[in-house]
Protein backbone atom coordinates (compact mmCIF):
# COMPACT_ATOMS: atom_id res chain seq x y z
CA UNK A 1 0.00 0.00 0.00
CA UNK A 2 1.03 3.57 -0.76
CA UNK A 3 0.08 7.11 0.03
CA UNK A 4 0.18 9.73 -2.65
CA UNK A 5 -0.32 13.16 -2.78
CA UNK A 6 -1.10 13.06 -6.51
CA UNK A 7 -2.39 9.15 -7.57
CA UNK A 8 0.82 8.88 -9.12
CA UNK A 9 3.42 6.09 -7.94
CA UNK A 10 6.61 8.01 -8.52
CA UNK A 11 6.75 9.93 -5.43
CA UNK A 12 5.12 8.25 -3.18
CA UNK A 13 5.62 6.17 -0.26
CA UNK A 14 5.02 2.78 0.15
CA UNK A 15 4.68 0.26 2.92
CA UNK A 16 5.59 -2.86 1.50
CA UNK A 17 5.64 -6.37 3.28
CA UNK A 18 8.27 -8.96 1.86
CA UNK A 19 6.72 -12.50 3.38
CA UNK A 20 9.78 -14.44 2.32
CA UNK A 21 12.11 -12.03 4.44
CA UNK A 22 9.53 -11.60 7.22
CA UNK A 23 9.72 -8.00 6.85
CA UNK A 24 7.16 -4.76 6.76
CA UNK A 25 9.19 -1.47 5.98
CA UNK A 26 8.39 2.26 4.15
CA UNK A 27 9.87 2.22 1.16
CA UNK A 28 10.00 5.97 -1.14
CA UNK A 29 8.79 5.24 -4.97
CA UNK A 30 11.22 6.86 -6.75
CA UNK A 31 10.54 5.59 -10.32
CA UNK A 32 8.99 2.00 -11.87
CA UNK A 33 12.06 0.22 -11.91
CA UNK A 34 13.06 -2.12 -8.86
CA UNK A 35 16.15 -0.05 -8.27
CA UNK A 36 14.22 3.18 -7.94
CA UNK A 37 12.03 1.93 -4.76
CA UNK A 38 14.23 2.32 -1.94
CA UNK A 39 14.12 1.77 2.04
CA UNK A 40 13.73 4.59 3.55
CA UNK A 41 16.47 5.29 6.11
CA UNK A 42 16.09 3.31 9.44
CA UNK A 43 15.26 6.66 11.24
CA UNK A 44 12.43 6.56 9.29
CA UNK A 45 11.38 2.96 9.63
CA UNK A 46 8.70 3.87 12.56
CA UNK A 47 5.73 1.19 11.70
CA UNK A 48 4.68 -0.69 14.79
CA UNK A 49 2.82 -3.70 15.41
CA UNK A 50 3.90 -5.37 11.90
CA UNK A 51 3.59 -9.08 10.56
CA UNK A 52 3.23 -10.98 7.40
CA UNK A 53 2.38 -14.04 6.34
CA UNK A 54 0.97 -16.03 4.10
CA UNK A 55 -2.33 -17.78 4.63
CA UNK A 56 -4.41 -20.71 2.38
CA UNK A 57 -2.54 -18.88 -0.80
CA UNK A 58 -3.52 -15.03 0.86
CA UNK A 59 -1.27 -12.83 1.91
CA UNK A 60 -1.95 -10.44 5.17
CA UNK A 61 0.15 -7.86 5.79
CA UNK A 62 -0.71 -5.48 9.27
CA UNK A 63 0.73 -2.66 10.21
CA UNK A 64 0.56 0.34 12.61
CA UNK A 65 1.73 3.69 10.77
CA UNK A 66 1.72 7.09 12.92
CA UNK A 67 -0.46 9.71 10.47
CA UNK A 68 1.72 12.90 10.75
CA UNK A 69 5.37 12.45 10.46
CA UNK A 70 8.31 15.16 9.24
CA UNK A 71 9.14 14.56 5.84
CA UNK A 72 6.03 11.76 5.02
CA UNK A 73 3.43 12.26 3.44
CA UNK A 74 0.51 12.95 6.25
CA UNK A 75 -2.21 11.01 6.02
CA UNK A 76 -5.31 12.99 7.28
CA UNK A 77 -9.10 12.83 8.89
CA UNK A 78 -11.47 12.85 5.49
CA UNK A 79 -10.09 12.23 2.04
CA UNK A 80 -7.00 10.88 1.15
CA UNK A 81 -5.27 9.28 -2.11
CA UNK A 82 -3.88 5.06 -1.30
CA UNK A 83 -2.22 3.23 -4.13
CA UNK A 84 -1.70 -0.48 -4.30
CA UNK A 85 -0.03 -3.17 -6.05
CA UNK A 86 0.00 -7.12 -6.14
CA UNK A 87 2.41 -9.49 -7.60
CA UNK A 88 3.09 -13.49 -7.82
CA UNK A 89 5.95 -13.53 -5.67
CA UNK A 90 8.13 -11.41 -3.29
Amino acid sequence: VAFSTDGQMIGSEAVIGLPGDNKVEKYNLGGKSDSAVSPMPDSQQTLSDTSIEVKDGQTIMKFTKIMKEAGEIEIIPGDNTFLWAHGSND
